[in-house]
């Protein structure tokens, strides 16, 4: 049998992702976006006559290597998602790393007066990536500010307007164009998993922890439109110094059944 002719790979030169693996890519195209880290790569042996690449908004994928695209329309449909795209002048970029930058700004497209309303609070302490306790800065009260990328905006709005005994009363939604950025109450204790990383919980302790939390669930599980948490786990449940039990973070909630957004 004679040997199969053995492939030449291409790589991503900043993650080493195999190019050549990835669903349409050629070598023959001016541009790809690498699928691994999502670099803009540019092909410096293919020439093109247009030097702007224009992404879809909705997926993301490259719009000037589909079929029919053109940039007189001001109009295209990507045709892997089906979103369709204003093509717009006023939105060029005058690299990949300012494109990066204005992309993954939490609030860009946020209205003025949700804004002013965002700087009446300042950070105080980060607790993550997407998480810091900020202060009102007129009545010195601690919140919590998330920012969220996953999320159901309706089951936030509801729990605003009609919140749940022993969770965080959420204070104000907004939504930019890259996130959901939520304000809710600060609830001053220690999580379940940093407890349980210390010691061993006593019969009593596990029994009253327990039994708050499916309380809770039950609450959500009963309402008019049942919603379910789906994330239950000791970092989402925070113990006070008053032994009460909060159930945390609700940003892969989903309606249930018929309730179903």
């Amino acid at each position: 049998m004679e040997e199969e002719k053995s492939m030449e790979y291409e790589y991503c030169p900043r993650c080493e992702a195999n190019l050549t693996l990835q669903a349409g890519y050629d070598n023959k195209l001016p541009y790809w976006l690498c699928r691994g880290c999502g670099e803009m790569l540019i092909n410096p042996e293919v020439y093109s006559e247009d030097d702007v690449v224009w992404l879809c908004d909705g997926c993301g994928e490259m719009l000037n290597i589909q079929e029919g695209f053109a940039t007189h329309d001001k109009t295209f449909v990507c045709k892997r998602c089906g979103f369709l795209n204003v093509i717009d002048d006023a939105e060029v970029y005058d690299s990949d790393a300012e494109y990066r930058s204005v992309m993954s700004d939490r609030y860009k497209g946020l209205k003025d007066e949700d804004i002013l309303e965002l700087s009446s609070y300042s950070d105080e302490e980060s607790i993550n990536d997407h998480v810091c306790i900020v202060r009102d800065r007129e009545n010195g009260k601690l919140y919590v500010k998330k920012f969220l990328q996953l999320y159901d905006k309706s089951i936030y709005e509801h729990l605003m307007a009609n919140p749940v005994a022993f969770m965080p009363k959420i204070v104000s939604v907004y939504e930019s164009d890259n996130c959901l950025i939520i304000i809710e109450q600060y609830i001053e204790g220690r999580t379940l998993a940093n407890i349980l990383d210390e010691r061993t919980l006593s019969e009593e302790e596990a029994l009253h922890i327990t039994y708050s939390v499916v309380k809770i669930l039950d609450e959500i599980h009963k309402k008019s439109r049942p919603i379910v948490h789906r994330d239950i786990k000791p970092a989402n449940v925070i113990v006070t110094p008053q032994d009460d039990v909060y159930l945390l973070d609700m940003n892969v909630a989903k309606w249930y059944g018929n309730g179903k957004s």
